[in-house]
């Protein structure tokens, strides 16, 4: 991260090339509202009652660098949306630089930028302001997390910024023991997506740095990152090793793991780090999935996948592609199909079931239809439960389970017979 006393420079070539490569791609406003970002809404409300050190956080680096949202001033933009397109396009994490410039009639400019600011960058409150925007049209069931990279010392000043814009929507440290006194980390493996909506807010703000500020404003509102509680670490085995795995659920398992892409428009443009060479592609993305990553920081995540840039359905480790489609208006509960992707189908189908068991996954030798799948699990496997995966790991997990057990398609505890088109986790139709 630039500091203040760091300032990036940019050669005129370098400039000529950001200019020119800006053109090549600059492009209209995209839509959003595609298939793999409604699959995206509903998976993640598959994971909402575990910790989030065993959630998925579909995320952007540099998120306020974006080409849309202040291409007047941003020549080398990190994306290609804007804040608010992004989280329309299934983005959940996202990181602001936050910078100072100048005073303004006694105000310090608080403003979004890497290292000392300009003056000409979007200013802080404007990027709160867009998630205000998000939650307030119908996403109050979504939870973002609003990490902070500070290059300011007016601590009191963003705590005072941050409660002023999001208000009531902002999940401040104080509930997690921070205070004037203390500076708290986020207790990620304990607290969930679902403690957050039940304590009525949809917002988490952390400081990843190391500093814990002398602010007592700042330390009731933000909670610290790194050197607290172990707020992730980046990602350190490729998904191909043997035992990549293990490595990421075990050693960290009380954390959370990151994988982040620092490209940008010059990058691309002067020849450097680009789409050839991602961290996070289409090729090992599922792998990441599978073992468990929990933040993805994409580059240029713009919703429709254009420039080959991952798209939304490369998020996705629980619906098949083209589901769920309710065709002929009778596809109202899931199953596991055989690649372990999740299909809509009817209810009163008969397969076997997927039971949860302790820690491990079970198949019953019951087939049935749909209804029966809490009985058939209590009845072959005393104290388990019928239910579904909550990330790309334990959907592995269950995979290896229906291989043990021969068996290709089984149901799942994920139905929308309430309302169609809103699926939830159980087994109760009510």
């Amino acid at each position: 991260m630039i500091r203040k006393n760091q300032v990036a420079q940019v050669s005129a070539l370098g400039r000529l090339v950001i200019f020119i490569t800006g053109l090549l791609l600059a492009s209209v406003v995209k839509s959003t509202t595609t298939q793999g970002v409604m699959q995206l809404s509903l998976q993640e409300q598959l994971d909402k009652d575990v910790p989030f050190n065993h959630s998925l956080w579909v995320g952007t680096h540099n998120s306020y660098n974006a080409r849309e949202w202040d291409s007047a001033y941003w020549a080398d933009p990190n994306q290609d949306i804007s804040i608010y397109d992004q989280l329309n396009s299934g983005v959940r994490e996202l990181t602001l630089d936050v910078g100072d410039y100048g005073t303004f009639f006694g105000e310090n400019q608080l403003r979004l930028c890497h290292g000392i600011c300009a003056g000409g960058e979007k200013k802080f409150r404007r990027g709160l302001e867009s998630i205000v925007r998000w939650l307030e049209e119908g996403n109050l069931q979504s939870v973002i997390m609003l990490k902070l990279e500070i290059n300011s010392d007016h601590y009191g000043q963003i705590a005072d910024q941050l409660r002023g814009e999001l208000g009531n929507y902002l999940y401040e440290a104080n509930r997690s023991g921070g205070g004037s006194n203390s500076c708290v980390g986020l207790p990620v493996d304990s607290i969930s997506k679902q403690d957050v909506l039940d304590a009525g807010k949809n917002v988490i703000a952390i400081n990843t740095d190391s500093v814990c500020p002398q602010s007592g404003r700042f330390r009731s509102v933000v909670h610290l990152g790194l050197q607290y509680r172990n707020f992730y670490k980046d990602k350190f085995s490729k998904p191909s090793d043997s035992n990549a795995c293990e490595l990421i659920t075990s050693d960290v398992r009380k954390q959370m793991t990151r994988l982040h892409d620092p490209s940008t428009l010059y990058g691309i443009g002067s020849g450097g780090k680009g789409p050839q060479d991602k961290e996070i592609t289409e090729s090992n993305v599922s792998g990441y999935l599978s073992c468990g990553l929990n933040i993805f920081e994409m580059f240029w995540f713009n919703g429709d996948g254009s420039a080959g840039h991952l798209e939304p359905d490369d998020l996705l480790w629980s619906w098949e592609s083209t589901e769920p489609n309710n065709w002929r208006d009778n596809e109202n509960c899931a199953v596991s199909k055989a690649n372990g992707r999740f299909n809509d189908v009817p209810c009163l189908n008969s397969y076997h079931f997927a039971c949860r068991d302790g820690n491990d996954w079970k198949v019953t030798f019951t087939e049935a239809d749909w209804s029966q799948g809490e009985a058939a699990c209590a009845y072959e496997y005393p104290g388990s439960v019928f239910d579904v995966p909550y990330n790309g790991y334990d959907n592995a997990r269950l995979m290896k389970a229906k291989s043990a057990a021969g068996i290709s398609v089984v149901w799942l505890a994920y139905h929308d017979q309430n309302k169609e088109g809103v699926w939830q986790r159980g087994s109760k139709k009510h």
